[in-house]
């Protein structure tokens, strides 16, 4: 059996985060966002930005 490290399996859950914030980024058409993770040994951010963002078609409902 395999034997997993801490690192090994949280750089896979961050790494599904990270991709997963950037798509509602993509989807939302927001500029940018955090990613927070409080479950490490101390607090983890990162901050991420849409390459896609147009600001010609932002709402203001969702603002």
């Amino acid at each position: 059996m395999p034997q997993f490290k801490y690192k090994d399996i949280t750089k896979k859950i961050i790494g599904a985060a990270i991709s997963q914030a950037r798509n509602y980024l993509e989807v939302y058409n927001l500029e940018a966002g955090l990613l927070l993770n409080f479950g490490g040994m101390s607090l983890e951010f990162k901050r991420l930005e849409n390459a896609k963002y147009n600001p010609n078609l932002t709402s203001k409902k969702f603002i």
